[in-house]
């Protein structure tokens, strides 16, 4: 039986700590319970978010809902912007509270500031050890329950405040400095685990990071700090691969284009419409956006 003074002292406890502080003043900040089915104040993208939370707790993570918008059905793949910490806390909570897709949308933002907060907290200790425990804590709450993550305007950009991966992955990547070879087996998997729970706009940020952190230590000629950078960055990759192919499987044709060429319905799914669609290319090779099945 662990004592009580080293169980005090124990590594989790801060985080445990930070977890549920984090987690009373945002239930407390947004009081799910409360509130009654409806939509969200602030547009289109607020109201985006709760189709999607109620694709996923109708049809699943990867099926595809035949009433919404697109031709042929409408998949959260077909706008990969969020990530499967989101989608997988917004089907739990929507199994486990009822239908009520707005009290979903508030839990999954209180969901949101506890990994923040968890990872900034990783990230400092990663930093500084324990030698600052009750700092790094304060740190850690401070940012979980910040404005950016507790107002009402970054409700309907979820995607954009859920910054965790950023954290995590410094702090993985200074863990990793001088370990061996075999830290690998278990770090690589934790920076690929990082990039698929994470929404795909901060994996590019995480990527662009990674890139100028290692050209920094080529620079330095610190070759196996580069190294390091290298494989974090590859595992990143192989973790972005479960946002992008459900993304480019998914399939969704267009129609021929309504709209401008930057805000296109032939951008209907596929990773190839990016390329295909584009003005520049379309005036060298006429006919080429017809390539898009459906376009």
């Amino acid at each position: 039986m662990i004592a009580p003074r080293k169980l005090a002292q124990h590594r989790s406890i801060p985080y445990v700590v930070v977890g549920v502080v984090t987690t009373v003043v945002g239930l407390l900040v947004f009081a799910p319970w409360s509130v009654e089915p409806g939509l969200v104040d602030g547009g289109g993208d607020g109201n985006w978010l709760l189709a999607n939370y109620q694709v996923v707790n109708q049809i699943g993570l990867f099926g595809s809902d035949p009433n919404l918008a697109w031709p042929s059905g409408y998949s959260v793949w077909s706008l990969p912007q969020l990530g499967y910490s989101q989608l997988i806390a917004a089907w739990v909570f929507g199994h486990s509270i009822g239908p009520s897709m707005l009290s979903v949308l508030l839990l999954v933002q209180v969901s949101i500031m506890v990994l923040c907060a968890l990872s900034v907290l990783f990230l400092v200790r990663s930093l500084v050890g324990q030698a600052a425990t009750m700092l790094s804590i304060v740190i850690s709450i401070g940012v979980g329950i910040s404005p950016y993550l507790t107002t009402n305007t970054i409700l309907p950009h979820q995607n954009v405040s859920a910054f965790f991966a950023i954290p995590t992955v410094l702090g993985l990547l200074i863990r990793s400095h001088g370990k061996p070879w075999r830290w690998w087996l278990l770090g690589g998997p934790a920076f690929a685990l990082i990039a698929a729970m994470s929404a795909l706009w901060w994996v590019f940020v995480v990527l662009i990071l990674l890139l100028v952190i290692g050209l920094g230590f080529l620079l330095q000629r610190k070759y196996r700090h580069v190294l390091d950078v290298a494989i974090a960055g590859a595992c990143v990759g192989v973790g972005t691969l479960t946002l992008l192919v459900p993304y480019a499987l998914a399939a969704v044709p267009g129609e021929p284009a309504t709209r401008g060429d930057w805000d296109s319905n032939l951008y209907g799914g596929h990773l190839s419409d990016f390329l295909v669609t584009s003005v520049a290319i379309r005036e060298l090779f006429p006919g080429t956006n017809q390539i898009v099945v459906g376009a």
